[in-house]
């Protein structure tokens, strides 16, 4: 009688043992599967919200793959500007003042869509991230993200170009820098405490433009960053992977 009843739990034992490794081998299966077969994705995102207009754009955040062919022609393009033009004086209508952050309103000719080239991409301080785009309470909205940081560490350019403001705004940026890079966007550093070079200057990707601060509408130490596209504000967490310092993508299209 004994020796049925052991008999019995070895078997119960056995069949729920052959279950288990049935059920994971299935699963493992299924994530292999699910990962070789998952196609990419087109995705609709909510970049941004204009400065007079708080609905909001919208840009097509799509994975493009580039072959070599195109970032040879993108390096080759990158390599051949002339430092005494203006970058993308085409897609910005001719204008360029020293002056404020978006001077630009409703420019006539603005395309539907633009490509930005992000492989010549510089992290503008490494410190990590404090705040976040997006709204803040119910009258405020952030325009870029905070990176930590001491006040005389040195912030670089994102990429390639040429400096067109240098200003100072007491009840907000602070000593304040923007720069219209080759690629056709334009990034603001907020908050610096000095500069290390001048309005119409021609930096390079990673090149020391100032030292971070404590100026201006700041509750600390830290580097207020945007990245905007004729003036409207893109949330730079979908162009930049700040944990991993690099850019996501290649490529980045604007509409």
């Amino acid at each position: 009688m004994e020796r049925d009843k052991n008999l019995s739990k070895v078997k119960v034992l056995f069949s729920a043992s052959l279950v288990f490794f049935t059920l994971s081998a299935f699963a493992q299966s299924k994530v292999e599967l699910s990962a070789q077969s998952r196609p990419e994705v087109n995705y609709k995102q909510l970049h941004s919200a204009s400065l007079g207009n708080q609905e909001g754009l919208f840009a097509d955040g799509i994975k493009l793959k580039m072959d070599l062919s195109v970032l040879e022609e993108a390096e080759a393009a990158r390599e051949a500007f002339d430092v005494n033009e203006i970058p993308c004086d085409d897609i910005y209508g001719g204008v360029w003042k020293n002056a404020h952050v978006d001077i630009y309103g409703a420019l006539k000719n603005a395309p539907d869509s633009f490509i930005v080239n992000l492989t010549n991409f510089s992290m503008p301080h490494v410190g990590r991230m404090t705040s976040n785009f997006g709204r803040r309470g119910s009258r405020r909205y952030h325009y870029g993200i905070d990176l930590k940081l001491q006040v005389g560490d040195t912030i670089y350019a994102a990429f390639d170009g040429k400096v067109r403001v240098q200003q100072y705004e007491r009840r907000g940026y602070g000593y304040y820098a923007v720069i219209r890079h080759v690629n056709g966007l334009e990034t603001v550093y907020g908050h610096l405490s000095k500069f290390l070079v001048k309005e119409n200057d021609f930096v390079k990707s990673g090149q020391p433009i100032a030292l971070g601060g404590n100026t201006g509408r700041s509750t600390g130490p830290h580097l207020h960053f945007e990245t905007r596209f004729l003036g409207k504000p893109i949330n730079p967490n979908y162009l930049i992977d700040f944990n991993n310092k690099v850019c996501h993508r290649d490529e980045y299209l604007v509409t």
